[in-house]
């Protein structure tokens, strides 16, 4: 599935380091606010910046995200 490449790429990355995956956006993005965590990411919460706001999400296990194959084609 196409949406999921970069959920699969930065999955096999993490795996070659900790195995943990972080991922963030603008916390006005909606779409990927909801999005994350439908492919099994878990919020870790709202994080504001100098002149912005940003969402983090991670995963300790890339095997258990949606998906499947999370090799980074």
């Amino acid at each position: 599935m196409k949406q999921l490449k970069i959920i699969n790429y930065s999955c096999s990355y993490a795996q070659r380091f900790t195995g943990k995956l972080y991922l963030d956006c603008w916390a006005g993005n909606q779409k990927l606010r909801v999005y994350y965590p439908a492919q099994g990411l878990t919020y870790l919460g709202y994080f504001p910046e100098k002149d912005y706001s940003i969402s983090v999400f991670t995963s300790t296990d890339c095997k258990k995200l949606d998906g499947g194959d999370n090799g980074g084609d």
